[in-house]
């Protein structure tokens, strides 16, 4: 069992945003309890409340997106 299977089963996962983040911006997100760095690779803003899916992880950096559900 290793932290990188961990981070995978995350892969396409949504969870509700609780802050702004800019296009191409990143800021400091809760999920699952944990604070990760959550990085906007959609084609616009994300605002606070918008439902986002996890696209990537890398490390601690989560790369999300809006979510298609």
């Amino acid at each position: 069992f290793s932290s990188k299977s961990t981070f995978e089963t995350d892969l396409n996962q949504t969870f509700t945003l609780n802050q702004n983040i800019p296009l191409g911006g990143s800021a400091s997100v809760s999920y699952q309890g944990t604070v990760w760095t959550a990085e906007n690779i959609d084609d616009k803003d994300l605002s606070s409340g918008d439902k986002v899916q996890i696209v990537k992880t890398e490390g601690i950096k989560l790369f999300i997106k809006t979510s298609k559900e």
